[in-house]
């Protein structure tokens, strides 16, 4: 297939591999591939996970959740880039066929610490990776069950950057980790190629970052970016081609985009087969976000409204066309989840361990119903990493919530909140006094618990009452109930357990500092005392109160599956997808994980070497060598097949 010429969908190009084997000289990058002599001389700033639950973050999410739902159509710049830039589909047949096989490698929701991030890239990066019998890497070629080479292509799957899309952003988090993981392959080797699907967090800035990043035939280290677009197709074979769509946050796929997809499908030999790429699960989402609705035909609707997008595309165009997706791939959900279709040997498989915070397990679907409306077809869960045990144990440590260093802002903030409230309470008690000596509320509570005291001065301060109240709609609003008066009766039990703890703290500073050293109400060592108290135990417990309530919501209620984790940072249990396409119709798939991500907690006063702790730096490293490598045993000894290799069948030629 060659050019259509102007005015058609796109343009089938040969890849560059098709007349050279060799990559583009290291003097027409953009920069050195030589690491500096020191870590103070790096180009990126390594950075810590992101620290969701920190004030400052849930501030920064409410707002852009605020500003894309209001704004985000408006933001939307695909259809003026598709005026802009012609879309392309290589064919990458002339390697296949030349090779008999042709490697892919996936991975999504990365560009989030520095730790997870880079040990990712660096197991990209390998050469080789072998296996043994059981699974481990790092075997003896000569003896390896399994043998696995990097990428011709690498495949990002969404969510290339955390929290926000900047180029400052993806320099720090993506370029920089990857650069340094492989700046350059030998010149015997072949320079893979580099596509990219934006997910939500790309899209924060309306794709003007990504557009920049992914979209100019850039290098990120050795791999050279190759689309023109956020979405994008390649050729492997005859009937095998590549698919990675854009879903601009869960808005309508654009017509450019169907229009590309469309002629690409029409151009297809009737019976092709598809591997897609998409940025959001909507197949697990489907099942996810309407199991709450109990009534068959409304949750029937629900789950047709959350897999749209998708369910349109491969209604309308690939299926249409006569083709079939034989492996759908997406991040999103931070973990493994790998789904087999009850009826053949396709593949839908969540894949999001490239580096960011860990998603339950425990919390994805045993089976998979698509909805009627696209096919209904039926998915069992065969594989998920870390296991649903493991998931479990890691949910129940969120009730240490505020002993997690990246939680101390929001829990200090509960702390504040405790000491506001009590201060105006205590003012407000103190009216009484003009009438009744040593009648505020302190007083009341110097020889035990006063409820009743507590609700009647809490009931004359309306500052006090406008503030639970503001509190008790944030609890309902953050409430993972879809049901409002589920919502309200979830959140209110929320808010009841702060006040609870708030008024046992009250008590306990008052019998303490009034009744057992003696203090005056007003003193200045009282007052000092209980700020400090205030802040401290009211920071500590509240933060305990918070983690319970989000254990147990997800415990008992299967709620909160998103947040459960996220106070964690938990940099371990990722991942990525390597695909081996081979000329007798198959493509074998190789999970491969680290369950402990190398690092180790640093205490620097430097955030930059803090946050490299566990690597070594190897200033003057040159070539295709790794600037960093794990203290300890190699990158190549730390990765694991998560499960057996997959085997999916495509077909070749005719009906075969």
């Amino acid at each position: 297939m060659t050019d259509r010429g102007p005015g058609t969908a796109f343009a089938v190009l040969p890849h560059a591999w098709a007349d050279e084997s060799a990559p583009r000289p290291a003097g027409e990058l953009p920069y050195s591939i030589n690491a500096p002599a020191s870590v103070e001389e790096l180009d990126f700033e390594p950075r810590p996970m992101v620290a969701w639950y920190s004030p400052r973050e849930l501030f920064i999410a409410a707002f852009r959740a605020v500003v894309s739902g209001i704004f985000g159509a408006y933001a939307d710049k695909r259809e003026t880039i598709s005026l802009l830039a012609k879309p392309v589909a290589r064919d990458y047949r002339p390697h296949f066929e030349r090779h008999g096989e042709i490697w892919i490698d996936f991975v999504a929701d990365l560009g989030d610490g520095w730790s997870p991030t880079y040990a990712i890239a660096r197991l990209i990066a390998e050469r080789e990776l072998a296996f043994d019998g059981e699974g481990r890497g790092g075997a003896d070629a000569a003896a390896a069950a399994s043998r696995t080479r990097r990428g011709h292509v690498l495949i990002m799957g969404g969510d290339q950057v955390y929290p926000t899309a900047s180029l400052a952003e993806y320099g720090d988090r993506l370029v920089g980790p990857y650069r340094a993981a492989l700046p350059a392959v030998p010149y015997d080797d072949e320079a893979p190629h580099l596509y990219a699907v934006p997910g939500n967090h790309d899209w924060y800035d309306g794709l003007g970052s990504f557009f920049q990043v992914f979209c100019r035939e850039r290098w990120i280290g050795a791999w050279k970016t190759q689309q023109s677009r956020s979405y994008f197709a390649f050729r492997i074979s005859e009937r095998l081609w590549v698919w990675g769509i854009d879903i601009q946050l869960c808005a309508n796929i654009d017509q450019p985009q169907l229009d590309y997809f469309d002629g690409i499908a029409a151009e297809m030999p009737e019976g092709s087969s598809i591997v897609l790429c998409t940025a959001q699960p909507s197949w697990t989402y489907a099942e996810m976000n309407t199991w709450q609705e109990r009534h068959a035909a409304r949750r029937e609707k629900d789950k047709e409204e959350v897999y749209n997008n998708l369910g349109h595309l491969e209604k309308t165009i690939v299926h249409r066309h006569g083709h079939d997706i034989v492996v759908a791939l997406a991040g999103d959900a931070h973990n493994y989840t790998r789904y087999q279709d009850e009826a053949s040997d396709q593949q839908r498989i969540v894949a999001g361990g490239g580096g960011a915070s860990l998603f339950p397990t425990h919390d994805m679907p045993e089976t998979l119903v698509l909805p009627e409306k696209f096919g209904g077809r039926r998915y069992r869960r065969e594989a998920v990493f870390p296991d649903e045990r493991r998931s479990r144990r890691l949910a129940a440590k969120t009730v240490l919530f505020p002993l997690f260093r990246q939680n101390w802002g929001l829990a200090l903030l509960m702390g504040s909140m405790y000491l506001l409230i009590a201060w105006v309470v205590q003012s407000v008690s103190k009216i009484r006094t003009a009438q009744v000596a040593d009648a505020t509320l302190m007083h009341d509570l110097t020889d035990g618990p006063d409820l009743m005291a507590f609700i009647a001065i809490l009931a004359h301060s309306p500052g006090s009452v406008a503030f639970l109240v503001l509190l008790l709609f944030g609890f309902i609003a953050f409430s993972a109930y879809a049901s409002l008066p589920k919502k309200i009766l979830h959140g209110t039990l929320h808010t009841l357990a702060h006040v609870a703890l708030l008024f046992g703290l009250l008590t306990a500073f008052a019998m303490v500092n009034l009744g057992v050293l003696g203090l005056g109400v007003d003193t200045v060592p009282q007052v000092i005392l209980f700020f400090v108290e205030m802040l401290l135990f009211g920071s500590l417990l509240g933060g305990f109160v918070f983690g319970a309530y989000l254990w147990l919501s997800n415990r008992f209620l299967h709620l909160h599956d998103d947040e459960i984790l996220l106070g964690q940072s938990d940099p371990d249990y990722k991942h990525f997808l390597r695909l081996h396409v081979r000329r007798d119709g198959t493509i074998t798939i190789y999970p491969v994980g680290v369950a402990k991500v190398p690092g180790k907690r640093g205490w620097s006063a430097d955030s930059v070497r803090r946050t490299l702790a566990g690597w070594m730096f190897r200033p003057g490293a040159s070539g295709s060598q790794s600037w960093f490598e794990p203290e300890g045993a190699p990158m190549p000894a730390r990765a694991r097949l998560i499960e057996t290799p997959v085997t999916v069948s495509f077909r070749t030629k005719g009906g075969e």
